[in-house]
C-alpha cells in the first residue's frame, strides 16, 4: 500500500495521506469504497498534507498549493496558491475558514469563499495546533510548545 504520512478524520470521513495521494473513506459505510485524490493518479505534484472539516477535504500539494474538495460531490471548490508555499492548515469545524502556515512560518487566515488571505500578526512558526471557538466563529487560539495566543478576526 505505501507509507502513511498523516491520518485525519471527523464524524463522517477518515482520510490518510499515502504516497502523494489522499485516500478517503466514509466511516459508517459498509462498502469498501475508497476515494483517491487527486483523481489523476499520474499527477506529477504529490499531496503532502491534508485536513478534513465538515464535508471538505483540504489538501496541500508539494508546491504549497491549497486545494478544497467537496467530498460528497467529488468536486473542486477552490484552489489557492500563495506567494510562499503553504505547509500546514488548521481549518475550523465547518471548513469555512482555515489558518494556513507558509514555509516562512507566517500565519494567514484563509477564506475559501472569497479566496482572501489575511496576515495573522505574532504567529508562532512553531504552531502545532489551532483551536476554534464553537460559539464565536471569529475567535481562535494558536498553540505552540510554549504558549497559546488568542486572536479575534
Amino acid at each position: 500500500m505505501g507509507i502513511v504520512k498523516k491520518v485525519v478524520m471527523n464524524d463522517t470521513w477518515a482520510a490518510a495521506v499515502v504516497d502523494g495521494q489522499v485516500l478517503v473513506h466514509e466511516i459508517e459505510n459498509d462498502q469498501d469504497q475508497i476515494r483517491k485524490f487527486p483523481h489523476n493518479k499520474n499527477s506529477d505534484i504529490p499531496i503532502v498534507n491534508a485536513a478534513i472539516a465538515g464535508d471538505f477535504l483540504i489538501m496541500i500539494d508539494a508546491q504549497g498549493k491549497l486545494r478544497y474538495y467537496l467530498i460528497e460531490d467529488n468536486a473542486t471548490i477552490c484552489e489557492h496558491k500563495s506567494q510562499n508555499p503553504i505547509i500546514k492548515v488548521f481549518p475550523n469545524f465547518t471548513g469555512t475558514k482555515v489558518i494556513c502556515m507558509d514555509n516562512t512560518g507566517n500565519g494567514y487566515l484563509f477564506n475559501p469563499i472569497d479566496d482572501t488571505m489575511l496576515f495573522v500578526p505574532n504567529f508562532s512558526p512553531n504552531t502545532n495546533n489551532v483551536l476554534w471557538d464553537i460559539d464565536d466563529p471569529e475567535l481562535f487560539v494558536t498553540i505552540d510548545n510554549e504558549k497559546m495566543q488568542t486572536y479575534l478576526y
